[in-house]
């Protein structure tokens, strides 16, 4: 299992933060199993890492598909939904769980400060070392060799 920081537009950010969008629409195929632990990070304006989720849920389907099952809960007009997948058949809807806003958002200027070269991801990437090591002291998560995994893993 991996941990990551994943990049979400601000005002999806604010969705998933108050409790209305529990999906997040991704294009590209992405290999994030349940339990992945994720710290969101808002773009640009935001362009900090703001909060953090664990992935409950991870499903490749037809785009069609996804509009049916998830497009309420992603939060998305059908037209922004239909221009956002373009020609894409298949897409993957993330069900998120346990979403938590960070009390001291941690910002772009803050994480390049513990590594100059930290570029944000398009759409996900795994956790460098210092940022495994900031949400064990900042944010309380334990070291993946001393958590057991879920159940169903």
């Amino acid at each position: 299992m991996r941990d990551v920081v994943i990049s979400i537009k601000p005002r999806f950010v604010d969705l998933i933060l108050d409790g209305r969008k529990t999906v997040e629409l991704r294009k590209a195929t992405t290999r994030l199993p349940k339990g992945t632990r994720a710290l969101i990070y808002a773009s640009s304006p935001r362009m900090a890492v703001v909060a953090q989720a664990r992935i409950h849920a991870r499903h490749r389907l037809p785009v069609d598909e996804i509009w049916s099952r998830f497009g309420q809960r992603a939060m998305i007009s059908e037209a922004e939904f239909t221009a956002y997948y373009g020609d894409a058949r298949e897409g993957v809807a993330l069900e998120l769980e346990r979403v938590r806003p960070l009390m001291e958002p941690v910002s772009l200027a803050e994480l390049r400060g513990f590594d100059g070269a930290f570029r944000p991801p398009q759409s996900y990437m795994r956790l460098p070392p210092f940022l495994i090591s900031l949400a064990e002291q900042r944010f309380g998560w334990t070291p993946r060799r001393l958590e057991l995994a879920p159940p169903g893993i």
